[in-house]
């Protein structure tokens, strides 16, 4: 029963995700090499992407990358400044593009996706693509009318395309047998130490990784593979970690974390304040305040201030004049125009009173 358990481990097939290293994540020289999209710089001891105009046959593949209308390999602008000669090749320019008309240059590209309206198409070249997720455009002859034309086909797994084997090797994860039939690949359809790499599953997302023991097997994990094979045996997803000594997957880079710690304010202010203040305040202030602050302020401030404040403040220069604070907060804060008003009137009432005495 042991004996069971453990061979059922060793057979279990190990798959993960199809998402590519970037240049900039490789840390090993031999692995930044092996991608001939990438640089390594000798000195810095770092990988990075080579330029679009340096890139030229793979133009296409690097994303960022596009040919413009003099084949030459350039920084991708937008969709619609490209034209092609066929459907289904705006997607070559960048994967956000689509065909848009046709003109007599071709097609014109746009922001889209591309959807074939697979009857419309009258090129046997170009009749290819899903029309939806469940059906394929392909060549075949039409039952109603006797004739070749491009179809809409039923294509959701490998056995949908036993019918014909071209059809079953439009996915690359299927293979068409000698008894007709079409199954998915599996590492032991490869012969040859070289290729026992990885094996692409259905929808082409998920890799099933390989390894080779006299012939090509299912891998149980990444962990058997050393630092020569990490990177060309996953298909570029995984990537030797200098600091671990492990074979490590790719993965983004997460986003740094952003700490609001306040407002830093510096600064002058001279002036006079008169008046009266009245009403509540409530809430938190955070940050730092440096300045300096100069002037009179006179007047009565009444009030309840709640809340919390945090940070650094610090005054530098002269600070003049008389403040006067009474009171408690219990109310609104009025009108300063009107405030100001009652003030002169005290001042003239009392002025007008000492002068009768």
């Amino acid at each position: 029963m042991l004996f069971f358990t453990i061979l059922s481990i060793t057979l279990a097939a190990f798959t993960f995700d199809d998402g590519q290293c970037k240049c900039n994540q490789l840390m090993v020289e031999t692995e930044c090499k092996f991608n001939t999209q990438c640089t390594w710089d000798g000195v810095a001891k770092t990988c990075s992407r080579k330029s679009c105009t340096d890139l030229k046959d793979q133009c296409a593949q690097v994303q960022g990358c596009a040919l413009d209308s003099n084949g030459n390999c350039k920084d991708f602008t937008k969709c619609e400044d490209y034209t092609v000669s066929g459907l289904g090749q705006c997607q070559s320019k960048d994967k956000t593009c689509t065909e848009d008309q046709h003109t007599t240059n071709g097609y014109s590209c746009k922001t889209g996706t591309y959807v074939p309206e697979c009857q419309k198409i009258t090129i046997k070249a170009d009749c290819k693509g899903y029309q939806s997720s469940t059906q394929v455009c392909f060549w075949t002859l039409n039952p109603m009318t006797k004739v070749s034309e491009c179809m809409p086909i039923k294509y959701t797994s490998c056995e949908d395309g036993q019918s014909d084997p071209n059809l079953c090797t439009l996915n690359s994860s299927c293979k068409y047998t000698l008894e007709k039939k079409c199954v998915p690949k599996t590492c032991a359809d490869v012969t040859t130490e070289f290729y026992c790499t990885s094996i692409p599953q259905w929808n082409n997302s998920k890799m099933t990784l390989c390894q080779w023991n006299g012939n090509c097997q299912d891998a149980s994990g990444v962990e058997i593979l050393t630092q020569a094979k990490c990177y060309s045996s996953t298909l570029k997803n995984y990537h030797w970690n200098t600091s671990t000594n492990k074979c490590t997957l790719c993965t983004t880079s997460p986003t740094p974390s952003t700490t609001n710690t306040g407002t830093t304010s510096t600064g002058t202010s001279t002036g006079t304040t008169t008046g009266t203040t009245t009403g509540t305040t409530t809430g938190t202030t955070t940050g730092t305040s440096t300045g300096t602050s100069t002037g009179t302020s006179t007047g009565t401030s009444t009030g309840t201030s709640t809340g919390t404040s945090s940070g650094t403040s610090t005054t530098t220069g002269t600070s003049s004049g008389t403040s006067t604070t009474t009171g408690t907060s219990n109310g609104t804060k009025p009108n300063d125009a009107y405030t100001q008003n009652k003030f002169a009137q005290f001042i003239a009432v009392s002025l007008f009173m000492a002068f009768i005495q």
